[in-house]
């Protein structure tokens, strides 16, 4: 599956709050992908909209209500910390 359907199925399981399959899909697609060097290159456009996307949205937003959601506390936490290491691997892509 290409970078982007995989960032946008994220995307849908933060919208769901589907927190727990979040950090699992998450974790996977660092594990099975990235740790496997499959994405090299990656245009400097897709690059700052992934960053916006993970940083801005699914982080900001997590972090936001954590406090409030003693329920998924956990879920959430795994979650911000996969997704700051999603981050990390897609700003070391090289830009084309």
């Amino acid at each position: 599956m290409s970078l982007y359907v995989r960032i946008h199925i994220l995307l849908v399981y933060f919208e769901n709050k589907n927190y727990f399959r979040l950090a699992k899909e998450t974790n996977e697609l660092l594990t099975k992908e990235f740790y496997k060097d499959k994405y090299e290159y990656i245009s400097k456009a897709w690059k700052s909209d992934f960053d916006k996307i993970i940083r801005h949205k699914m982080i900001d937003g997590l972090e936001t209500g954590i406090e409030f959601d003693k329920e998924n506390k956990k879920d959430r936490e795994d979650c911000i910390e996969a997704l700051k290491k999603l981050q990390k691997e897609i700003l070391r892509l090289r830009e084309v």
